[in-house]
């Protein structure tokens, strides 16, 4: 077998083109003149021009050429010194080529993992999972990319998945479980902290976990109509302390208009709360909640987006009627994404919940900011902070109208090419502090936790 390589290979520079096919050897010797600027070789000849199989390797991987790294991946592997990630790459595009979506996956997310700005290999891995009916993670790869000036060519290819993707009628889940070790479950002061006879609550510890899932479901309707429903199951569970034992279900169904750009939804739903005041596992019913949920999204640019989402609903406590309540919920999120491997979000929220019970109730304006980033070696990170003012209606039973000023700061770190049937563990290490005008609320607490989450 000989292989012929058009002349622009044997150049050295990003611009080379790759040009590959098997031909015989008759073949090149009845050749017509026309190929004067071709060189035929073979395999063996060809193990001698490491330059030549290293941008032709590049330049296949490049094009998903299959046939290509057929060739060039073994010869390529037989080099010293090789770089294990383009090799990975070649491999990807070998099992995707064989139907084998799985591996194809694994080896793209290694690529990515080492190397973040290679746009290339992640509209690639974006195209194996939707392929592999992993359409959850597929969007947010072409999410990703969206942020990237990629050519007009690519920007259509990104757009015609996503649009394919809104089409699909299907199911998405989201299950997720940390594990939690609190030192502070009641949110207590410190020690010796009174009001006249009166001590507060000492410090409660715990551990067990916390989890959700989440559901949903989406019915592609004519003129960018759509009718979604959706369930949400989140709680924790102390082994050890089950007296703050808790558990919310939501189910919501609704409908909602989108395009490429924008979408809305109108969600009316209905939530129930379970919670324990003993130290038995059992839970017992807290409060009913029916309300209705907006939820807007537009794309101002391919790198700026804006979510505005809003909430209404109305709370009735089954053993504390004074607590029952109206709530009101408004969140407004700004995005910018300066590339497909980093991302910044600033937000605030307006939060309202009017009790029965004045002392009880509150409204709290929220400040928020974070940064997330794909670091070059697999590693990724989401830092956050908020600030927080709250403030109740009435004094409560000491005489004390609560003004509370809140701060949080939350660090997610992960390496992408640690997963375990898609399971990526995540460590979280947060820490929150309420500065009150009351004794009694007036505390701070630190946690580490891991995340254990799947989107399927």
């Amino acid at each position: 077998m000989l292989i012929k390589i058009e002349a622009q290979l044997l150049q050295i520079g990003s611009a080379i083109l790759l040009s590959i096919l098997t031909m015989s050897a008759a073949d090149a010797a009845s050749a017509p003149q026309a190929v004067k600027n071709t060189l035929v070789i073979s395999q063996e000849a060809l193990k001698t021009q490491p330059h030549i199989i290293f941008q032709g390797l590049i330049q296949a991987v490049i094009k998903s050429d299959a046939a290509a790294v057929k060739i060039l991946l073994p010869l390529y592997q037989a080099q010293p010194g090789y770089d294990e990630n383009l090799a990975a790459w070649g491999k990807a595009i070998l099992a995707k080529e064989e139907g084998n979506y799985r591996d194809a996956i694994r080896y793209y997310r290694r690529v990515i993992a080492k190397e973040p700005q290679l746009n290339i290999a992640r509209l690639q891995l974006a195209i194996a999972l939707f392929q592999n009916k992993d359409r959850a993670s597929a969007l947010l790869q072409f999410n990703k990319l969206r942020a990237n000036s990629n050519g007009e060519v690519i920007n259509e290819i990104v757009d015609s998945y996503i649009r394919a993707i809104q089409q699909k009628d299907s199911w998405s889940f989201n299950l997720g479980v940390n594990y939690i070790n609190e030192s502070n479950i009641n949110n207590a002061p410190g020690t010796n902290v009174k009001i006249g006879p009166w001590r507060a609550e000492k410090r409660q510890s715990g551990q067990g976990f916390s989890y959700y899932l989440s559901a949903s479901k989406t019915w592609s309707l004519p003129e960018g109509l759509f009718s979604e429903i959706r369930t949400l199951a989140y709680g924790k569970y102390f082994t050890n302390n089950h007296r703050y034992d808790q558990a919310t279900a939501r189910l919501s169904a609704g409908l909602g208009l989108r395009d490429l750009n924008a979408s809305l939804l109108l969600l009316p739903f209905i939530e129930r709360e379970w919670a324990s005041d003993n130290q038995a596992p059992s839970l017992s019913s807290e409060g009913t909640s029916p309300g209705l949920r907006i939820e807007t999204e537009y794309r101002l640019s391919p790198r700026w987006k804006i979510d505005v989402d809003a909430e209404k609903s109305h709370t009735t406590n089954k053993r504390r009627t004074q607590r029952d309540s109206k709530n009101h919920l408004l969140s407004t999120t700004l995005y910018y994404s300066s590339s497909p491997e980093q991302f910044w979000f600033w937000g605030s929220d307006y939060q309202r919940e009017n009790v029965e019970r004045k002392s009880l109730a509150f409204q709290r304006i929220k400040w928020r900011a974070g940064w997330g980033n794909e670091w070059p070696g697999g590693i990724s990170s989401i830092m956050q902070i908020n600030y927080a003012n709250k403030f109740y209606d009435s004094a409560d039973f000491f005489g004390i109208q609560q003004r509370n000023k809140e701060y949080g700061a939350l660090i997610t770190l992960w390496h992408r090419d640690i997963y375990y049937f898609g399971i990526t563990p995540k460590i979280n290490l947060s820490y929150f502090k309420s500065d009150s005008n009351h004794p009694f609320y007036e505390y701070d607490k630190k946690m580490a936790f891991l995340t254990f989450s799947k989107l399927f």
